[in-house]
């Protein structure tokens, strides 16, 4: 089963149904039209809300990030935290030859 564009489907249909008159046929494109049209416009409207959703999110954690600094969620896994170095080895000049 070929995936078709609207175009392409636009023009299978006329070429299945040329320049026909007959009001069956012609209610037949539209209503495929139409469904055509709003399967596209409920595409779009659940990419949009998905869309909306991760900037909301996003914009929560940048806010989150920034301005609660002061917040002990436990949260910090975003934050930068630098091990301890370890104590040096302290060596003696005897140490260097044994």
């Amino acid at each position: 089963m070929a995936v078709l564009t609207k175009e392409e489907l636009n023009q299978r249909l006329a070429d299945r149904f040329g320049q026909t008159e007959d009001e069956s046929d012609i209610s037949f494109m539209e209503d495929i039209t139409d469904t055509f049209a709003n399967l596209e416009t409920n595409a779009n409207a659940e990419q949009l809300k998905d869309l909306q959703t991760k900037y909301s999110e996003l914009q929560k954690k940048y806010r989150d990030r920034f301005f609660n600094t002061g917040d002990d969620s436990g949260n910090d896994d975003d934050v930068f935290k630098p091990t301890p170095d370890p104590e040096p080895k302290v060596l003696k000049f005897e140490d260097l030859f044994s």
